[in-house]
């Protein structure tokens, strides 16, 4: 896998975007919208060992040194690449897209200050009230699927810890960074489609 070199926002250059001549102001603000973020959960990571040994089998097929026993131990390359595709195709299947929306910093310190006073973190240490501040958090910012509850984001954290923190980092995101659209972007075609205000 490679390593995630993408810009950070303050390194994307943002096309100019000068407001069309017919500008309203007023109905531009009012239709300004929380950020919202995604990300993929998938339930089977499981098979990411099984699809890790297919391809092994599959570079040493494809060695040099590659003999018959070799490929009668793991079979063809065909074989193979059609048992890799077929392993990630069932674990794409078993993905989901959760959408998270952008929270405010006032909203932020009332559900802090909610939960904190909460029955469920009575006898909580400072730093497992904070975490349970965070799942509730991320509970009611994720708008899609819709009903996600605090003790299926345990459950999660419980069994795939990392695909709970990308959610996480999802909302963090939508919380904390503005959008941005990076440079070529056609104002014109930006206005026709009505997201400059009209």
């Amino acid at each position: 896998m490679t390593e995630n070199t993408a810009p950070t926002p303050d390194q994307v250059r943002e096309p100019d975007l000068p407001p069309p001549a017919d500008f309203d102001l007023a109905a531009w603000f009012s239709g300004v919208r929380s950020t919202v973020r995604s990300c993929n959960i998938y339930q089977r990571g499981d098979l990411l060992a099984e699809i890790e040994d297919a391809e092994r089998q599959l570079t040493l097929l494809e060695a040099d040194d590659a003999d018959e026993y070799s490929m009668e131990e793991t079979g063809s390359k065909e074989a193979l690449n059609a048992r890799i595709s077929a392993l990630y195709k069932e674990m794409l299947a078993s993905g989901v897209t959760f959408r998270v929306e952008a929270r405010s910093p006032d909203w932020i310190k009332a559900k802090e200050k909610e939960v904190a006073n909460s029955g469920e973190a009575h006898g909580m240490s400072k730093e497992d009230k904070a975490r349970l501040s965070a799942m509730h958090q991320l509970a009611d910012a994720i708008i899609e699927p819709a009903g996600v509850t605090v003790e299926q984001l345990k459950g999660l954290a419980e069994v795939s810890f990392p695909q709970y923190a990308r959610l996480f980092s999802a909302y963090n995101r939508a919380c904390s960074e503005a959008p941005v659209v990076s440079a070529p972007t056609s104002p014109s075609s930006s206005a026709k489609r009505g997201g400059r205000g009209r």
